[in-house]
């Protein structure tokens, strides 16, 4: 008569990988405070285009980037000239 052996194993855990975070897309208004501000980069003429999409607002303004350069480094610069006096 034939014994079978049966070999204990461990269970394998579960590996949850997290969703990686990313760049947001749409940022707030420093002028009206909504989220509403969309940034619209032109690599071949070196601009960002930044709107407000809110009615009352409607602030838009044209920000120098370089190439490396992101959307969120857009907003920074147009939030900064909109502090410091540069933009109504």
């Amino acid at each position: 008569m034939a014994v079978q052996v049966k070999k204990l194993g461990r269970r394998r855990k579960r590996i949850i990988k997290a969703p990686k975070k990313g760049l947001p897309k749409v940022f707030s208004c420093p002028k009206c405070g909504e989220d509403s501000v969309r940034v619209v980069i032109s690599r071949d003429n070196h601009v960002a285009s930044v709107i407000c999409g809110n009615q009352k607002c409607a602030m838009s303004t044209e920000v120098p980037v370089t190439n490396v350069e992101q959307a969120v480094d857009a907003y920074c610069k147009f939030a900064d000239m909109y502090h410091s006096g540069k933009l109504v």
